[in-house]
């Protein structure tokens, strides 16, 4: 049980750890682990780096733009505007990952070259080895050629042995003195083993050169290099003995023009190495980039989601809006046609002068309207003249405006009503294609029960009977 110190104790921490207390403070601590704000419940249509005067001049632009009428339509209007600022955002963002994946990739492989590049080199230069091997144990991981061929793949191989060269060739210019493991390094330089020069004359010269600048040095260094490879090479290493097999220099002159012939040849062809290595990277930068250009990680499709489903909101938006705004006009514009057309009224009078007998013809022979079949039809009258019943013929009765709501609804009735059919008849179609000889059940759209359709086969038989469902 805590004693009264440590509650007292308790308080105090707790009171210097509340946080944030101002209404600044707080909207600051809240974005602290904001990363794009995709997935945020609490929207936050501005963050700190964007401008709140953007957004609302942009709402204020659609407003202008798109001229709501009422307080719903504004509503939309600024919807609108609000779910474009979220998808070029989000567009931001998507341009910024994929710009960050690209500077990565590149910094990647840059650095995967560089420790490729320094651990060949370790293995040229330094002959670092750290395994125990016998002496009759055949060394096979120490292969100078492999390893600078390695490294004249890469610019950053190139960049490396162009380095080591000059620092040879400063030896040179300032005469240096040379010490064992400068020589070692020389020769490995070229990709071959030290104890190769008596069968190699360009390793020769090189320990000619050495003794005539130094009479017994070139031979004296050889036969310690073959030394310490017998250690860990081959068992006949150890008989190997030193032999002259190339033109010895004449004086030192000609034994330091050896040398700086070898160091300047290499560097040339180092550089010619790094100017194809530079120009295929840039070739292959552009592929390098489009290759990382595309994220198929699972944040990623995250932000896809959210561009569609934020899109489709943005579609939608404005297509309720669109039909608002139609509607609305198509009624306006319909109710000031019906306020502007007046429909004459045909009155019949017994001094009317009556029509050509033309007209008169022609009106008679045209077809009656459909009757009952048990009454007679009845006679054609012409327009304007009062028919025997006392009923005009004249032009039609001006129609009100519930009347033309009703007839719109009604035109719009048998429209839906034929795209349904003809919807079915494509079913039916698709059915028989499918499905022949098939017997579907279906609902009803008139009574909602279920009915049998017969697709493809031969109908149901006939009953015979007096009802009227029977049209036998």
């Amino acid at each position: 049980m805590a004693t009264a110190a440590q509650i007292d104790a308790n308080r105090r921490n707790a009171a210097r750890s509340t946080g944030p207390r101002t209404n600044q403070g707080k909207s600051r601590a809240r974005l602290n682990s904001l990363k794009h704000g995709l997935n945020a419940k609490t929207v936050t249509p501005v963050l700190p780096h964007e401008d709140p005067r953007q957004l609302e001049e942009r709402i204020q632009h659609w407003v202008q733009d798109l001229k709501p009428r009422n307080a719903v339509e504004r509503g939309l209007v600024c919807r609108a505007a609000r779910l474009s600022w979220g998808l070029e955002r989000a567009e931001r963002f998507e341009t910024a990952h994929l710009a960050s994946r690209v500077r990565r990739v590149q910094e990647k492989e840059s650095l995967r070259r560089l420790k490729k590049v320094h651990s060949l080199a370790r293995k040229l230069l330094d002959h670092c080895d750290p395994r125990k091997k016998t002496a009759t144990a055949p060394h096979f991981d120490d292969e100078p050629a492999v390893f600078l061929a390695e490294l004249e793949q890469t610019p950053e191989g190139c960049r490396l042995l162009l380095e080591r060269w000059g620092q040879f060739r400063t030896m040179l210019d300032t005469n240096a003195p040379w010490t064992e493991p400068d020589h070692y390094r020389f020769i490995r330089l070229q990709g071959k083993h030290t104890i190769e020069a008596m069968n190699d004359p360009s390793l020769n010269i090189i320990f000619l050169a050495l003794e005539t600048l130094s009479k017994g040095y070139g031979k004296k260094l050889w036969i310690q290099f073959r030394d310490l490879k017998a250690l860990s090479g081959p068992v006949l290493g150890a008989l190997l003995q030193w032999r002259e097999i190339a033109p010895r220099p004449l004086d030192q002159a000609e034994a330091m023009g050896v040398l700086a012939s070898i160091v300047v040849r290499n560097i040339r062809r180092l550089q010619a190495h790094l100017a194809e290595h530079e120009q295929r990277a840039l070739d292959e930068a552009p592929e390098l980039a489009d290759s990382a250009a595309f994220d198929a990680g699972s944040s990623f499709e995250r932000l896809r989601r959210y561009q569609s489903a934020r899109g489709r909101e943005l579609l939608r938006t404005l297509d309720i809006l669109m039909k608002m705004q139609k509607a609305e006009f198509g009624m306006e514009r319909a109710d000031c046609e019906e306020e502007q057309t007046e429909w004459p009224q045909v009155e019949a009078s017994a001094d009317a002068v009556p029509p050509p007998a033309e007209l008169v013809v022609s009106v008679e022979t045209e077809p009656a309207a459909r009757q009952d079949d048990d009454s007679p039809a009845a006679p054609a009258v012409p327009a304007g003249f009062e028919s025997p019943e006392g009923k005009s013929n004249g032009a039609p009765a001006p129609k009100s405006k519930p009347q033309a709501v009703a007839a719109r609804q009604r035109r719009a009735n048998e429209a839906n009503a034929m795209n349904l059919q003809a919807e079915e008849r494509q079913e039916d179609k698709a059915l028989v294609a499918a499905f022949p000889d098939t017997e579907r059940t279906r609902l009803s759209r008139t009574s909602g029960f279920p009915e049998k359709d017969w697709i493809g086969a031969s109908p149901p038989p006939s009953v015979d009977c007096d009802c009227p469902c029977n049209p036998a």
